[in-house]
């Protein structure tokens, strides 16, 4: 969640801030480009730098290759959910090493 960054100094009226244009998570704003967040009413560049600073230190961006990426695809093992036409609208079933989150209506 994006309270997370509190963790890394940024302080609450700026996380309101990041909210309040649609930012829900740590994740959503790190991979966001910085001019992109320059847009956002009373966050200085300053701040912004912070800000990704902070959130880059809590989501790791490494590169991973191709080649890299296809071997750790082939490890993937599909556990199924009990319901044929789930599975199939998973691609197979729930992969391992992922966290899905439903919502029940």
């Amino acid at each position: 969640m994006i309270s997370k960054l509190e963790e890394g100094g940024i302080n609450a009226a700026d996380i309101k801030k990041l909210i309040d244009v649609g930012f829900n998570t740590v994740e959503s704003v790190s991979w966001t480009a910085k001019k992109n967040l320059l847009n956002i009413k009373g966050l200085t560049e300053a701040k912004i730098d912070k800000i990704l600073e902070a959130a880059q230190k809590l989501v790791p961006m490494e590169f991973i290759s191709a080649r890299d990426y296809f071997e750790k695809r082939k490890n993937v093992i599909y556990l199924t959910t009990g319901s044929a036409e789930l599975d199939k609208l998973l691609g197979g079933g729930i992969e391992t090493g992922c966290t899905l989150l439903f919502k029940i209506l």
